[in-house]
């Protein structure tokens, strides 16, 4: 059986979408404290969309592994989670990847999601 080998030279198919806010509510400012469910928020300026109008390009959920690759964008950020899996130990991967295309016809990474998995040891003096 012959080897076959795939040559990338320049592998920039997607990005995350840039100047992402992060913020915290000041809950004492707010006149009805039922108003927001959350303390801790994360907001997108306007997203670069292309052309078509922005189909919404899902490539993982947010407990699901997703469809199997099928070229190389969906190749490329499943990898990219396999990667942040190996490279924190086990203890890091994200997920609920999605994005849109922008002019460029490369994805805007977007509303990503990370799981991650912590052990806690409690030392005890004796």
């Amino acid at each position: 059986m012959k080897r076959q080998e795939t040559r990338v030279d320049c592998l920039t198919v997607f990005y995350f979408a840039p100047n992402v806010i992060y913020g915290r509510v000041n809950r004492s400012q707010l006149e009805d404290q039922g108003e927001v469910p959350f303390d801790i928020f994360v907001a997108y300026p306007l997203l670069p969309i292309g052309p078509d109008g922005g189909e919404l390009l899902k490539f993982t959920g947010s407990d699901t592994v997703g469809e199997e690759p099928s070229n190389l964008l969906s190749t490329a950020i499943h990898s990219f989670a396999h990667f942040s899996l190996f490279y924190s130990r086990d203890t890091l991967v994200f997920t609920d990847l999605q994005g849109l295309r922008d002019k460029d016809g490369k994805v805007c990474l977007f509303d990503v999601q990370a799981h991650t998995y912590v052990v806690i040891i409690h030392l005890r003096a004796w």
